[in-house]
């Protein structure tokens, strides 16, 4: 009868091994099996029982994020719980299926103990991650991301072999390749609108008719990313810069469009496109409270013009009024628009003469 049981317990163990053969090996596998058994052997509960409290622990596991802090063991209580309810359904040994089950449980609990330590060694690099997701790495990058990643979960995996000094000495380069990420994913995030009006701005042959004006913002582009590549949590710096740039690649945009139907302007419209800057002037002059000044060049107008607001922005300064009075971006913003009417007039009078 004793060697009937002895048979017995040892067919049972070659059943068990085999059923975790595809599982990832931890050096505490042995001391999980072995509690598992003790546990399974003296447990009151019934196969079904056994079977949901696993599959609440597994849930538990998922909720924890042992997916991060400790896959291996996930996966082989992943494993070795689906391996006892096919065990189940074929209504193997309830022996087998008590201990499958209750080794799926162990190594849940196993894997939160491994979270703890993760979370105690990789501080760093765990900080580094979810500032990565803050920015959205994973959307704007995800392939550069998922590298990363996989290289942080080998920082984990080495961990949960209990190589936590190769895990610290690991860790280095993979916060190198986080920073080179983070960075990469603030120069996107701040500056894909500057060079999405830069591509449109070439594409109109902004280099060949404002090459001055577009290596100014090549310039000022190339200036922005080596700041962010120095300094990417400066924020306050970083938005600055970003709106510099912004402005400087749309200025560009609009100047390459009016230099490109200045091009292509033909000869029998070139009136209709002087009147019509004399128009867009007039009415900043009307809004101005300034009377009309067609008689005069454009420049002088805008020199005029440029005065009358300059006394406009003063007198409402000593009034102290804040109803229709003109602010200093305001009068900025005008001034831009006078020199661009300039310049666009002087191509044209070129045109004129030729």
């Amino acid at each position: 009868m004793q060697r009937m049981q002895s048979t017995f317990r040892f067919a049972i163990s070659v059943v068990i091994f085999l059923a975790l053969g595809a599982c990832a090996s931890l050096p505490d596998d042995k001391n999980l099996k072995s509690h598992a058994q003790s546990v399974a052997t003296t447990s009151k509960l019934s196969s079904a029982s056994l079977l949901q409290r696993a599959k609440l622990k597994i849930q538990k596991g998922k909720s924890e994020a042992l997916s991060l802090y400790a896959p291996s063991y996930l996966e082989n209580a992943h494993n070795s719980y689906q391996e006892a309810r096919e065990a189940y359904k074929e209504k193997d040994d309830d022996d087998t299926i008590k201990e499958l089950t209750q080794l799926s449980i162990e190594y849940i609990n196993s894997g939160l103990r491994n979270k703890k330590v993760v979370k105690d060694t990789l501080k760093k690099s765990l900080k580094h991650r979810q500032l990565l997701l803050t920015l959205k790495a994973n959307k704007h990058f995800p392939q550069a991301f998922n590298i990363v990643e996989e290289h942080f979960l080998e920082l984990v995996k080495s961990i949960e072999q209990r190589k936590l000094d190769a895990a610290l000495s690991a860790q280095r380069e993979v916060l190198k390749e986080m920073s080179t990420l983070e960075v990469k994913t603030i120069g996107f995030t701040h500056l894909s609108k500057a060079e999405e009006m830069l591509n449109k701005a070439q594409q109109l042959d902004a280099q060949e008719l404002l090459p001055k004006t577009h290596l100014q913002t090549i310039n000022k582009l190339a200036a922005a990313r080596l700041f962010i590549g120095k300094n990417p949590r400066k924020k306050s710096k970083i938005n600055k810069i970003t709106r510099n740039s912004v402005f400087a690649s749309q200025r560009l945009y609009y100047l390459a469009r009016h230099a490109k139907r200045l091009e292509d302007m033909e000869t029998s419209n070139i009136e209709k496109s002087v009147l019509l800057h004399e128009e867009q002037l007039q009415r900043v002059s009307s809004a101005a409270k300034l009377g009309d000044v067609g008689n005069l060049s454009f420049t002088d107008q805008s020199i005029i013009l440029s005065e009358q607001l300059s006394k406009l922005t003063t007198k409402n300064k000593h009034t102290g009024k804040s109803s229709n009075k003109i602010t200093t971006k305001e009068l900025d913003k005008w001034k831009r628009k006078v020199v661009l009417l300039q310049r666009e007039v002087k191509r044209l009078r070129k045109k004129l003469k030729q």
